[in-house]
């Protein structure tokens, strides 16, 4: 790429919150949050003076945090303004930059923290957590990424699928044709295909801080341009992440744009800095090497293969020398031990490994045993996709020492504890030893696929408490032979299955959490064959005490099956009775505002009153009428910040309970599936409006609003 110009404006430049945008229909402009809750216009093509010169910035003070930023057209017409978008922590704010006029302020109870342009409110739901990031794949499919982990997809109002990442999703952006490049908050981005395969991803101790796409190389496919939080901008194809060009900037890179910013017929990629410099590039027909990550070029694809092949059998070489070394100092004079490498294992050694939820060590235990007198000198676990291992962490080595002996054995046990219910895949990879020369090591390999819900021990009886009403029930065409194969794939279980030779009528499985964590939760899960409207159907009921849990496995279930429709029935007492507990939360706060906002109106006008009064007394040299209104004025102004500060606290609760109610709504929509899972939510979100608090429960419980259904 070729550098064409760099702007330094002297203001920081809030990671992020940084847009372009037409302001006034016909010249592009640089809008950018800064320091004290402002955003400065940069608009080099306007307010040019008589000599030639320009007054390029312009302030707008909203004295609030801002946490969102972007601009767009509310209309179709060719070379309508752009209008700014700005979200704070309680409001949205739509502003005409070109007519310094607001065009609609929005009171926004939960604060923006993501934004982007649609021109009407196209619908309406909840996700699990708060949303940090959102983009469009295609005109009708929103991704939304949220502070739990999760990826969702939704077109309408309809979900299309859910990804679970390793740690907070930060950015988004659609590349085209159904693929999309994500980043976490723990330094990885990658792109997906179709929400089907993972294309590739990479992983770095720097937080990437923006994400876009440009074709620089003029070759019809945009590449994906990645700025991180050490200033370091990179370029990667966006089929296989390789790195085609980088450059160093002088801090953390703030936003990457595309446009035409210098109006002479050619767009340009914008980079924005933390330090408040703006550089752009113009792109280039020069073909673009791939780069190792140190960045020094690659000659060729064939060229690095065969650097890679000389370059492991000089590794073997350097080994099979350091063996022989060994084998010259510790020869004896019999000719059998000439005849058999010192150190060299027993012929067809092997290892087989057993995984099992272990309620004693309160984790997932992993044995492994060899199949000849060898020793294991230490065993490496690699978490391949970065979600299953407790802590975040993506390495575990243990060293197996014998308590007799003080070395390895023939056989070693591991333990360690999953941190969500999501299916992974683990490197094992063990280093084993033969008894003679314990310093050489052979290196076994293996991937291990641990199941969804590993965590979860099969108990041989029913759990002590049967919890009657507590789950969820449903019915489905399914036979129960196919659901004894879903367990069979989605748990670890200690008993022979039911036999699937013929066909089940009835069908019961029971586990127990193993994380200390989880209060050792119970799960049942059971089901029998009955006649429902002239059909045969498995009536499946799922018991726990976690409608969260529930949610996850009937929801693996739906794409294990493959089902598109499902509508249940729900009763989980402790968390509607928490929730009833909210929704009374809600409606005390709701009452505190009105209460507090009329207070606050009526002692607003006394003080317009006073101040009138005061001003007139002294005008007319009445100093003791004054200073009694001002004294007056005095106490009603502290009266009033303090029923401000507690306003302030009741709306943080009210927020907070808020919050809780929806986090609620998106676990029990989870009960459901396709058009059942969206009715949910639009039924809770028609009853919120409403303010029919009371009704959600029942809602919740049912799938759908007694009250309004035909």
């Amino acid at each position: 790429m070729k550098p064409t110009f760099t702007i330094k404006l002297g203001q920081p430049i809030f990671h992020g919150l940084v847009t372009c945008g037409k302001f006034d229909g016909r010249t592009p402009s640089i809008a950018f949050a800064t320091t004290g809750g402002k955003i400065i216009v940069h608009s080099p093509h306007e307010n040019v003076n008589a000599d030639g010169s320009t007054n390029s910035l312009r302030h707008l003070n909203l004295n609030r945090k801002i946490t969102s930023l972007v601009a767009g057209s509310l209309s179709t017409e060719e070379g309508a303004r752009d209008i700014l978008f700005v979200g704070t922590q309680s409001n949205l704010l739509a502003y005409d930059v070109d007519r310094n006029a607001d065009v609609f302020f929005v009171d926004v109870q939960d604060g923006v923290n993501s934004l982007t342009i649609e021109g009407t409110e196209s619908f309406w739901t909840v996700t699990g957590d708060n949303i940090g990031a959102m983009a469009f794949v295609d005109s009708s499919t929103l991704l939304a990424g949220s502070d739990d982990f999760e990826l969702r997809a939704f077109q309408g109002e309809e979900s299309l699928y859910e990804i679970s990442e390793a740690d907070k999703i930060t950015m988004l952006h659609g590349l085209g044709q159904g693929k999309f490049a994500y980043g976490l908050s723990n330094g990885t981005v990658g792109v997906y295909d179709n929400a089907k395969v993972r294309m590739w991803r990479v992983k770095t101790k720097h937080k990437p801080t923006a994400i876009f796409s440009y074709d620089i190389d003029m070759d019809g496919v945009d590449e994906l341009f990645i700025g991180w939080s050490n200033g370091l901008l990179t370029v990667r194809r966006s089929d296989n992440g390789s790195v085609i060009f980088r450059e160093m900037f002088d801090s953390s890179i703030s936003a990457i744009l595309k446009v035409d910013y210098r109006m002479d017929g050619k767009e340009e990629v914008i980079i924005c800095t933390e330090a408040g410099t703006i550089t752009g590039y113009l792109p280039t027909e020069a073909e673009f090497g791939t780069m190792f990550e140190s960045g020094i070029m690659k000659e060729s694809a064939e060229d690095q293969r065969i650097i890679d092949e000389l370059h492991k059998q000089k590794l073997e070489m350097a080994s099979e020398m350091k063996l022989i070394e060994k084998q010259i100092k510790t020869k004896t004079s019999s000719s059998a031990a000439a005849d058999s490498p010192i150190g060299a294992l027993p012929p067809n050694t092997s290892l087989n490994y057993e995984l099992r939820a272990d309620q004693t060590a309160e984790a997932l235990v992993l044995r492994i045993e060899a199949n000849s007198d060898v020793q294991i000198m230490n065993v490496i676990v690699v978490d391949l996709e970065g979600i299953m291992l407790e802590g975040g962490r993506e390495v575990i080595a243990f060293a197996p020492k014998n308590q007799v002996t003080g070395t390895g054995g023939r056989s070693a046990t591991l333990s360690f504890r999953p941190s969500r219910n999501q299916p992974a895949k683990l490197r094992i990879q063990t280093h084993i030893a033969s008894r003679s020369l314990t310093t050489y090591l052979h290196v076994f390999e293996t991937d291990i696929t641990v199941p969804r819900f590993a965590a979860f021990c099969q108990l041989d009886e029913p759990y002590p408490n049967d919890f009657e009403g507590n789950g969820v029930i449903f019915s489905v065409k399914e036979g129960l032979e196919r659901f004894v194969s879903y367990f069979l794939s989605s748990f670890l279980l200690n008993f022979p299955p039911p036999s699937t030779s013929s066909e089940l009528q009835q069908l019961k499985f029971c586990f127990q959490s193993v994380k200390a964590n989880a209060n050792r939760e119970y799960l049942k899960i059971s089901g029998v064959r009955q006649r429902e409207n002239t059909q045969t159907v498995s009536r499946i009921r799922i018991q726990c005490d976690s409608m969260e849990l529930a949610g996850d496995l009937l929801q693996d279930m739906g794409k294990y099956f493959g089902w598109s429709q499902l509508s249940s029935e729900a009763d989980f007492p402790k968390d509607f009775a928490a929730l009833e507990d909210v929704i009374e939360t809600v409606s005390a706060c709701n009452a505190a505002r009105t209460s507090l906002t009329a207070d606050m109106a009526d002692d607003s006008a006394r003080m317009k009153a006073l101040i009138i009064r005061a001003e007139d007394s002294r005008l007319m040299m009445d100093m003791e009428s004054m200073r009694k209104s001002y004294t007056e004025l005095t106490g009603l102004n502290n009266g009033l910040i303090g029923a401000y500060s507690i306003r302030m606290k009741n709306h943080e609760t009210l927020l907070a309970a808020l919050k809780e109610v929806n986090q609620t709504i998106q676990r029990a929509a989870t009960l459901r599936v396709g058009d059942a899972k969206g009715r949910v939510v639009n039924d809770s979100r028609a009853a919120v409006k409403e303010n029919r608090m009371s009704d959600i429960v029942r809602i919740l419980q049912k799938g759908f609003d007694s009250t309004t259904a035909s």
